[in-house]
C-alpha cells in the first residue's frame, strides 16, 4: 500500500509580525518570521506522534530524502560543484528524543541587505538554539533571548553582564558559519545607476527603441516609460473597479 512506502513531508511559510515589538509585516529575525511547521512521516523510520525539540532547517530536507531513499549523497557533478548544504534528519526521525545527528546545534537564518555586491559579513543573522536565540544585525547591534523562559522573546539579555560569556560563544559560533566574502567584481564601465537601469529597461522593452538604431536614448526611454506606466495605472484602475 502507498501508506507503507510513501514519505510525506508537510511544511509551510513562516508567520507575520502583527504588532509585536511595534513591528508589522515579515522579514524579521524573531520567532514569528523564522519558525515554520515541519512534519515528516517516513514509514519504518519515524515514530508516530513523536517530536524533536532540536531546531533544524528546511535545507536539511533534501539530504534527508536522499538518506531515507538510499540514494547517493555525493551530488557534485564536476569541479565547479560543491557539497550539499544541510544534514540528514533520519537519526532524529528514528529517535527524536536522543537521536544523534551530524548537523549543527542551532538553525541559522540570514536576512539579506540589498547591495551591489554581496558580503556575508555585512548581513543580519539569527542563531536559534533549543533554548536560546542570538541575533546580530549588520550594524553590529545584538539581541539575546532565553527562549525556554521567554518564548515570545520580549526580554533582550544582550546587555546583561551575566550573559557576556554566552554572548561571546554565540558570536564565535556565528562567525564560524558565515561564508568568506569574495572580492568585489571590478567595474567594467563607468555607467551611472541611472544608465544601468535604462539598459535593463531596454532589455525588457526592446520596442522602446523607436528609431531602431540599437541604442535607447533618454528621450525614447521617457516616452516609452510613460506608456508603460499609463498601462499599469489603467490595469490597476480596472482591477479596483472589478473588486
Amino acid at each position: 500500500a502507498l501508506k507503507d512506502n510513501t514519505i510525506v513531508i508537510f511544511t509551510s511559510d513562516h508567520g507575520w509580525g502583527n504588532g509585536e515589538k511595534d513591528y508589522l509585516y515579515k522579514n524579521s529575525l524573531w520567532q514569528e518570521s523564522t519558525r515554520v511547521p515541519l512534519l515528516i512521516r517516513a514509514p519504518g523510520v519515524s515514530r508516530s506522534g513523536a517530536s524533536s525539540d532540536l531546531p533544524v532547517s528546511l535545507v536539511d530536507l533534501y539530504p534527508t530524502l536522499l538518506d531515507l531513499c538510499g540514494l547517493p549523497s555525493d551530488t557534485v557533478k564536476n569541479d565547479k560543484g560543491r557539497p550539499l548544504d544541510g544534514h540528514s534528519l533520519k537519526p532524529l526521525l528514528a529517535d527524536p528524543a536522543t537521536g544523534a545527528w551530524d548537523g549543527p546545534d542551532a538553525a541559522l537564518t540570514a536576512l539579506y541587505k540589498w547591495a551591489k555586491t554581496y558580503d556575508p559579513a555585512k548581513q543580519s543573522y539569527a542563531l536559534r538554539h533549543k533554548d536560546w536565540r542570538y541575533i546580530r544585525y549588520e550594524n553590529g547591534k545584538e539581541e539575546l533571548y532565553h527562549t525556554e523562559r521567554d518564548p515570545y522573546e520580549w526580554t533582550n539579555l544582550a546587555g546583561s553582564p551575566e550573559y557576556t560569556g554566552r554572548l561571546e560563544a554565540f558570536r564565535k559560533q556565528l562567525d564560524q558559519r558565515i561564508a568568506t566574502a569574495k572580492p568585489a567584481p571590478v567595474a567594467t564601465s563607468a555607467k551611472t545607476d541611472g544608465e544601468k537601469w535604462k539598459d535593463q529597461f531596454f532589455e525588457w522593452h526592446p520596442q522602446a527603441d523607436t528609431n531602431k538604431d540599437g541604442v535607447l536614448s533618454w528621450a525614447e526611454y521617457k516616452v516609452h516609460k510613460a506608456k508603460v506606466d499609463a498601462r499599469k495605472a489603467k490595469k490597476q484602475k480596472e482591477g479596483d473597479k472589478s473588486q
